[in-house]
């Protein structure tokens, strides 16, 4: 077996790419975000939004922004995303309750924006929404497909956290039926907008309920597949980028902020590069290394063994 190859075989259980692609990612940090009511897009009832510091006027064109002017606010670079999927498939179970609000505080705070896009003319052929990118030569992340550039203007819905985190949460759930060869809710396709994908496809006549019941399980990884390659490339990553200032580097390029960093590691639990699995305990769902039976927090003083345990005895005595 080729040395590389070998290389990542042995590590499809951390699911470590770095031993043949370095890995780079842009996950700008806040030094602080706020959270308060404000008219979604203009008009409407006002809904709960995460509110970042930012210059003003900053980032309204991503041609021309770059983020010193957010390094000199306090705004940090954070390259290590451990723990990422399993904190933003937390968010899956949260609604915008109080509780909920301040999970997706901390949640940004600690991993920064979604940086949707704010152009409403910006939209994608499946999937409505359009994601900020700052631009060669500032980094190397770009390429609009549109007109006009994209713009951020600082306000981001806390339901989108929660919108897209259910969406990540749905792919992987989706994902352990196919793998069981069980039958998936119809729900669960709906929550995906997959009868955009369908209704693209051959024999679109039949209606969205009947594909699903007749179709093979061929069909439904397909779809599902389609899924996860719309959203890569609306985020427009991973890619390939070579670096030689001194040495030499082929990186795999994430691109900016957590949720491409997010669906990079969806893909490779999908291309069993990386190991996904539900929490024993809690049934949260995280991506774990070796044969860990529960998740990072049900793992801390035992909580996810103390939690079994009791459980096992209220079985025993009821």
């Amino acid at each position: 077996m080729d040395s590389a190859l070998e290389t990542l075989v042995s590590n499809a259980e951390t699911g470590r790419l770095d031993p043949i692609f370095g890995s780079q990612h842009a996950i700008w940090v806040p030094p602080e975000v706020e959270v308060k009511a404000l008219p979604l897009y203009e008009e409407g009832d006002d809904s709960p939004s995460i509110i970042y510091p930012v210059p003003q006027g900053w980032g309204r064109d991503a041609t021309k922004a770059n983020m010193f002017p957010l390094h000199e606010m306090g705004w940090q670079c954070k390259t290590d995303t451990s723990g990422l999927l399993n904190d933003f498939l937390r968010l899956a179970q949260e609604e915008e309750t109080e509780k909920g609000l301040d999970a997706v505080q901390r949640f940004a705070k600690k991993w920064g924006p979604l940086w949707l896009c704010s152009n409403r003319h910006h939209i994608r052929r499946y999937f409505v929404d359009c994601y900020w990118s700052p631009t060669w030569p500032f980094l190397p992340y770009g390429d609009s497909i549109h007109d006009a550039p994209c713009s951020w203007n600082a306000v981001e819905p806390v339901f989108k956290f929660l919108q897209k985190a259910q969406q990540a949460k749905t792919v992987l759930d989706i994902t352990v039926k196919l793998q069981n060869q069980e039958p998936v809710p119809r729900e669960w396709w709906i929550r995906l907008h997959t009868n955009r994908i369908i209704d693209n496809q051959p024999l679109r006549r039949r209606s969205f309920s009947t594909r699903f019941s007749e179709e093979s399980l061929a069909w439904q990884k397909f779809i599902l597949s389609t899924v996860v390659n719309e959203h890569l490339s609306t985020l427009g990553t991973p890619r390939l980028w070579l670096h030689w200032v001194r040495d030499a580097n082929l990186k795999l390029v994430c691109g900016l902020g957590f949720l491409r960093a997010v669906w990079v590691e969806i893909a490779q639990i999908l291309g069993n590069v990386k190991i996904f699995r539900y929490c024993e305990a809690c049934g949260t769902a995280f991506s774990r290394k070796r044969k860990q039976k529960y998740c990072p927090e049900c793992r801390e003083n035992d909580r996810g063994a103390k939690m079994m345990s009791a459980r096992r005895r209220r079985s025993r005595e009821g």
